[in-house]
C-alpha cells in the first residue's frame, strides 16, 4: 500500500556518541538507549494557514509534553526551551527541547526538532539512490521535511522515578498513605504513614490481598488481622490445651 504524507516512523535502539565528559552519570554516557520518530511532512502543504512543517511540529511538542503529564510528571517540573539561532543545528529550522526539573536541577528530557529535507538529501547524495515522494496532487517529486521527536530512554526512567519520590516523600510528610494521594480511590492497609483518622475518611472496598502462611499455601483475607482478633485467638488456643 502507498503511503500518503504526513506519515511516521518509530525506532528504539542503543546510540553512542564521542563523549569527553562521561562522569555526569546518565546525562552523558557513551551508549544509551533513545528512541525516536522520524515524521515525513510535504513542505508544500498548508495546515491552518501554516506550512505543513511548522504545523506539524507544533502538534508534536504539544504531544510530547501532554504525553509526560499523562503518565505522571507534574507540569510544574517541566518546560520548554527554544534553541537560539546560535545554537541551532545549521540543517534545522527550529528545534525545542522538554526539559524536567531532577533534583540536580533543569535537565532536557527529549528534543522535538524540525530538520527539513537534510536528511533525506545527504542520504540520497552519498547512496545514490532517489528518496524524493511524487505528489499526486501536484505532479511533482518533492524532498519530504523530517519533524524528529527524540528521547533518551534512561532519562525519561530517571525523571519518572525522581517524580515517585518526590511525590512518597511529600505522602509521608502529609500523614496520608501514597495510594490515597495517587488515586484518592482506597486506602490500603500496608501503606505506612496513613493515620486512624486519615483510614477512616478515605476508606472504601477494599480488594483481598494474598497472603503466605507457614504451609506454603496462599491465604485470602480482606484486611490484616488486628489485635485484638489476634488476642482472641491465642485466648480460645488456651482454653482448648
Amino acid at each position: 500500500m502507498r503511503r500518503k504524507l504526513p506519515f511516521g516512523v518509530g525506532q528504539i535502539g542503543k546510540s553512542f556518541r564521542n563523549e569527553i565528559t562521561p562522569g555526569n552519570f546518565i546525562f552523558r554516557t557513551r551508549e544509551f538507549e533513545q528512541m525516536e520518530i522520524e515524521y515525513f511532512v510535504n513542505p508544500a502543504d498548508v495546515v491552518d494557514g501554516r506550512p505543513a512543517d511548522e504545523y506539524w511540529h507544533e502538534r508534536w511538542i504539544e504531544d510530547c509534553m501532554a504525553f509526560f503529564e499523562r503518565y505522571g510528571l507534574g507540569r510544574e517540573n517541566l518546560r520548554l526551551r527554544e534553541h537560539e539561532k546560535e545554537e541551532l543545528a545549521h540543517y534545522a529550522k527550529r528545534t525545542v527541547d522538554v526539559e524536567y526539573r531532577f533534583p540536580i536541577g533543569w535537565s532536557e528530557l527529549m528534543g522535538i526538532a524540525n530538520r527539513t529535507d537534510f536528511d533525506l538529501k545527504q542520504h540520497a547524495k552519498w547512496s545514490g539512490k532517489s528518496l524524493t515522494y511524487f505528489d499526486e496532487e501536484r505532479k511533482e517529486h518533492i524532498v519530504p521535511y523530517v519533524i524528529e521527536p527524540a528521547a533518551g530512554v534512561d532519562r525519561m526512567l530517571l525523571a519518572f522515578l525522581a517524580e515517585a519520590s518526590a511525590r512518597r516523600r511529600s505522602a509521608a510528610r502529609s500523614g496520608w498513605c501514597c495510594a490515597c494521594v495517587r488515586s484518592w480511590r482506597r486506602c490500603r492497609w500496608r501503606c505506612c504513614p496513613c493515620s486512624r483518622s486519615a483510614r477512616r475518611s478515605c476508606a472504601r472496598p477494599r480488594r483481598s490481598a494474598t497472603s503466605w502462611r507457614g504451609s506454603g499455601r496462599p491465604t485470602t483475607t480482606t484486611r490484616p488481622p488486628s489485635a485484638v482478633s489476634i488476642g482472641a485467638r491465642t485466648r480460645s488456643a488456651r482454653r482448648i490445651a
